[in-house]
């Protein structure tokens, strides 16, 4: 395996105090960093899943194995691959869209500015008094990790890394075959892996009295299918209208109370943005691109926060903040009822999370009986 190494545009936002001005302020700012691209052999792949193209109208799929994750081809709007090369040229020149997708290294980052990249210059052309703070170091990690999920094959096509086919159920629905590609899902409705086939079943069966659909799939090699369950369960639960909830009613970044910040700071983290960009209502590819890693401690901070902040009381001097909360109480039980016990049932025990401090034996002071 070699690796291909391009320089890459990519927005990042700095507090800065212009010359001139006593008070710092956001700016976006553009540099530009050199990552690289993986390449591959052909014969290395392996057809891994296939869904679609048998039954139900959906259009075949092949998700290719390798380094055991799934992967996807980059297509043209014809569905068929495009030259690596030329995904390349595009990203190297910061194109914002190519092969039915945004372009992922302009959208690295916890605060989306891809609107601003256009009119933005460097940090080094500004005349500046103080850098109060610059998140260029992060983004560049980010843009790292983005480049790790594209896969240059030597037969010119270019992959990128693929969360899988999930099976999707929710009221009325008999649980199906979907392919979000790259990102994971959002939508308000329940994912499980395509593994999972069993408890989907038994969760839609249950919930709903659903059952699952014959969906063509074929599992060759079910060891590239990559778990992302807990994440998405607790998405499902976490989500921006709850984000939004749980800011307006307890202050967000102001809140005083300490569990509160912990979930808010945990919530962020599951999209990779900070929280105070989703509480404003992002509607466009929320997670970001490259985001860290999510610790499973975070998965259940986010969510037992926000079963905590919904299920406790609500102390506030005001009537109307105490009316407030009950009716938004009332739409959360309501609405995330089925995600709370789809993480209860089948998500939070297969998390390692540590619930108390392991035994560990006395220190060896050195002293001898």
């Amino acid at each position: 395996m070699s690796i291909e190494r391009i320089r890459v545009p990519i927005p990042h936002v700095a507090h800065v105090v212009p010359r001139g001005a006593r008070n710092p302020r956001p700016i976006c700012f553009r540099t530009e960093t050199v990552v690289g691209i993986r390449t591959a052999a052909a014969s290395d792949l392996v057809i891994a899943v296939v869904t679609g193209g048998e039954t139900g109208g959906n259009r075949r799929r092949e998700y290719l194995g390798y380094d055991g994750a799934l992967w996807l081809p980059c297509v043209a709007g014809s569905g068929m691959p495009v030259d690596g090369a030329t995904i390349l040229g595009a990203i190297g020149e910061g194109v914002t869209f190519f092969a039915g997708m945004q372009n992922p290294f302009l959208l690295v980052g916890p605060d989306l500015r891809i609107r601003d990249l256009a009119q933005a210059r460097s940090i080094d052309s500004m005349a500046l008094r103080q850098i109060v703070e610059d998140d260029r170091e992060d983004r560049i990690a980010r843009a790292a990790r983005v480049a790790d999920d594209f896969l240059l094959v030597d037969d010119g096509r270019i992959l990128r890394r693929s969360v899988g086919p999930f099976w999707r159920c929710g009221e009325g629905i008999n649980p199906f075959i979907a392919s979000p590609e790259w990102e994971l899902p959002t939508m308000n409705a329940t994912y499980f892996a395509i593994t999972r086939d069993l408890e989907v079943a038994e969760f839609a069966a249950s919930e709903w009295g659903m059952n699952i659909s014959g969906d063509f799939l074929e599992l060759r090699e079910p060891g590239f299918v990559p778990d992302h369950d807990g994440q998405v369960a607790a998405r499902a639960i976490v989500s921006f209208q709850v984000i939004q909830w749980l800011t307006q009613l307890s202050g967000g970044p102001s809140a005083d109370d300490e569990d509160v910040l912990a979930t808010l700071r945990a919530a962020g983290k599951l999209y990779g943005r900070d929280h105070s960009v989703l509480s404003k209502g992002l509607r466009d590819y929320q997670t970001c691109p490259g985001k860290p890693p999510v610790a499973a401690e975070d998965l259940v901070t986010a969510v037992e926060g926000v079963r905590a902040f919904f299920g406790g009381g609500f102390k506030h001097r005001n009537s109307a903040h105490r009316d407030a909360f009950e009716i938004v109480r009332n739409l959360f039980e309501k609405s995330y009822g089925p995600a709370l016990g789809r993480w209860d049932v089948y998500e939070r025990e297969r998390l390692d999370v540590a619930e108390a401090a392991p035994d560990l034996p006395p220190a060896d002071l050195g002293l001898r009986s």
